[in-house]
């Protein structure tokens, strides 16, 4: 009951909080442009020649190498950001720079759930890699404290002023070679405390077995034995005499209340869900995550930064949720860059298929449309704009049509016609549609207008409003005969 009012208290909370804007003109992102568009067009030339289990592959590496060119151009514009002196320059790279990262995330986590779709189900791999990816300060810690002479000594070794603890940072990461060099370089690395824990650290059995020749049921048994010895271990007080090792102690045995203790070093409640569930359930299948969602987000119920579209948006890929998810993008992302090759790839994956709207286009298509439609804003991305509309099997044509013949009409500066000449086509326009016309020209057979053909009459008609407006204004009077 808490995890729906909560949803609904961020959607009115949404209300206030600005939308995301991206200018595809920009010159690193239309290299993103680009490069994405060679990979759609590869991705739509390979579902033409294969299909099902055959088909996967390429999709997942298409999904990758989407997700490869939001990191790159991301890191890119940090770069420029960095070397900017202009302050609203730097503030612009700095958006950007946020917008793509936050893409990166949202997108990564769709893979692991909805494209990649693992053996079995089991996810713990793919979820540690993407929290390390998207939580890189605990690499940084590591490599400036792991230099220093005497690194136990260094403020961050344990204890961080104002910032997150680089041990339990790495410990909850499950990066356990890293944790395991800085207690070796430890000045008291030679006593009982240490060495039952790097022993334990040792012991770990490591979820990446899974996919090097053990069965789920043997991994699950050597990580039970484990997890028993820890829980001895920290029960019999072998780490009492070392806070922070005892604390790490009761990370290993996947104690509930240490995970909202160190809350901070967790840093969000979605890479709190997959540290709890490194230790507590690494065998936890893609649809159980749901189930250990709630505690997570109470421990972070009562911060000062409430929950937000992202958040929405990836409770909704872990609620498996996957049209939520396209429409809250939709709404966080004012471009349509994101969700047109997110849905795309999400379509051929079968994800979609049932999914049509009222009008008759797809999901997919239609959130072609309205990127390629945004691309061919600009002259020099007009070609790519129509290499998207191409592969719009439903309204593409006429999309393709209506931006190079009636684009005069609807955009012009100049008149195209005055008011009088307005007025008569409109009028036209009203006898060819009247429905007793179109019964006579198809020989008393009743034809019903289809919805694309309505729509098409829509846009001329707002075309011929739009004309009629700036003739009237231009002329200072009409004239009705």
């Amino acid at each position: 009951m808490y995890l729906e009012d909560r949803r609904q208290e961020n959607r009115r909370q949404d209300i206030r909080e600005a939308r995301w804007d991206i200018d595809l003109h920009h010159p690193v992102l239309r290299k993103l442009v680009n490069e994405s568009h060679n990979v759609f067009v590869h991705v739509q030339k390979i579902a033409k020649e294969t299909s099902g289990a055959a088909l996967h592959p390429h999709i997942v590496k298409a999904s990758k190498h989407y997700r490869s060119l939001l990191k790159t151009y991301s890191n890119e514009l940090r770069l420029l950001g960095e070397s900017t002196i202009d302050e609203d320059q730097k503030r612009q790279y700095e958006n950007t720079f946020e917008l793509l990262e936050l893409s990166e995330l949202i997108w990564g986590l769709c893979e692991i759930l909805f494209i990649d779709n693992p053996t079995g189900g089991l996810v713990i791999t793919q979820l540690i890699d993407w929290l390390r990816l998207h939580d890189g300060y605990g690499d940084h810690l590591y490599s400036e404290v792991i230099q220093e002479e005497a690194p136990d000594q260094h403020p961050q070794y344990w204890d961080a002023v104002c910032i997150i603890d680089t041990l339990y940072r790495l410990v909850l990461q499950g990066q356990i070679d890293k944790v395991r060099k800085l207690l070796s370089c430890h000045s008291a690395r030679n006593i009982d405390t240490f060495t039952s824990m790097d022993d334990l650290l040792k012991k770990m059995p490591m979820y990446a077995n899974l996919y090097r020749g053990h069965s789920v049921a043997e991994f699950d048994m050597k990580w039970r034995h484990w997890k028993d010895e820890c829980e001895r271990r920290l029960e019999e007080n072998e780490f009492s005499l070392n806070k922070n090792l005892e604390d790490v102690a009761r990370i290993l045995c996947g104690d509930e209340a240490v995970f909202k203790e160190l809350s901070d070093c967790c840093g969000s409640w979605y890479f709190m869900m997959v540290s709890k569930m490194l230790y507590q359930n690494p065998t936890v299948k893609s649809i159980d995550l749901q189930y250990c969602v709630q505690s997570c987000m109470d421990a972070y119920r009562n911060t000062t930064s409430p929950m937000g579209e992202l958040d929405n948006i990836l409770l909704s890929a872990i609620e498996f949720d996957i049209h939520q998810v396209i429409k809250d993008s939709c709404a966080m992302f004012t471009n349509c860059w994101f969700v047109a090759h997110l849905t795309d790839l999400l379509h051929h994956c079968g994800q979609l298929e049932a999914h049509k709207l009222q009008f008759g286009s797809s999901l997919k298509e239609f959130l072609l449309l309205e990127y390629a439609s945004s691309l061919m804003s600009h002259k020099s991305l007009w070609i790519v704009g129509v290499n998207y509309l191409d592969n719009c099997p439903e309204f593409g044509r006429f999309w393709i049509t209506l931006l190079t013949d009636a684009l005069p009409l609807l955009e012009a500066n100049e008149l195209i016609f005055n008011t009088s000449d307005t007025f008569e086509l409109m009028h036209c326009l009203e006898e060819l549609t009247r429905e007793d016309q179109i019964t006579k020209r198809k020989e008393n057979q009743p034809q019903v207008l289809s919805e694309a053909d309505k729509e098409k009459l829509g846009l001329l008609w707002l075309g011929l409003n739009r004309n009629l407006q700036r003739a009237t204004i231009g002329e200072g009077t009409v004239k009705l005969t």
